[in-house]
């Protein structure tokens, strides 16, 4: 989603690569679940905290990530068949990521698989799909994705899952959606103040959405009205 803005802060332009969380893996011992940096020694991948071996080499979880990335340089050229490239792509090469337990949430490419799925699904009307995997990035630990607390990030993810509950709420005349809508566009609101400014365009769109859902709300006529 557009920043509205060209972002120069550190997170989008590090002097280093080295995230602590994004850069890592985590321990697949339950008990443990430390992060692990990547060993200078590939045939050697083990907790450096509780120094269990882990089930998964190191080589193995590069290979996931070499997959991960194939399959985002895939969709450059996928400009037909949206619908087919999500669900047997997709969504496949998340979930491998996701369902490893020594790989982060917030450690890429899932995160940028995720708000892929999100814009294709958006843009093939599968809103339910597309809230999802918004509400999932909107909600720790991926809202953190960029941990500066007036990073433009935080207030354009809230925005768009914001205003794909108000389409499904709209769609299904769904009180309770249309309710959610209503506090995710206000936390955007907040956010964006801080992280646009009151007198930006991203401002103004917010509050056209959130005129937008306060009508439909009357014209549902949902008991308590406008709220």
């Amino acid at each position: 989603m557009n920043y509205f803005f060209r972002c120069g802060c550190p997170a989008c332009n590090p002097p280093s690569l080295q995230f602590t969380v994004r850069d890592s893996y985590v321990c697949d011992n339950p008990s443990c679940k430390s992060l692990i940096t990547t060993p200078a020694l590939s045939n050697k991948f083990s907790c450096p905290t509780c120094r269990k071996p882990q089930s998964m080499t190191l080589r193995q979880l590069q290979s996931l990530e070499l997959n991960a990335l194939g399959v985002l340089d895939k969709n450059l050229l996928a400009k037909d068949n949206l619908g087919r490239l999500l669900t047997s792509t997709l969504l496949p090469a998340l979930s491998t990521l996701t369902s490893c337990p020594a790989w982060p949430a917030v450690r890429q490419p899932a995160p940028a698989l995720r708000k892929l799925i999100v814009q294709i699904a958006e843009s093939t009307a599968n809103f339910a799909l597309g809230y999802e995997h918004s509400k999932a990035l909107s909600s720790p630990p991926l809202i953190d994705l960029h941990p500066e607390p007036c990073h433009p990030w935080r207030a354009t993810q809230m925005y768009r899952t914001g205003t794909l509950l108000a389409i499904l709420g709209t769609m299904q005349s769904d009180e309770e959606y249309l309710s959610q809508a209503k506090e995710m566009l206000a936390m955007a609101r907040e956010l964006g103040k801080k992280s646009h400014g009151v007198e930006s365009d991203f401002l103004k769109k917010v509050e056209e959405r959130i005129r937008d859902v306060n009508n439909d709300w009357r014209r549902e006529d949902f008991d308590g009205g406008a709220r």
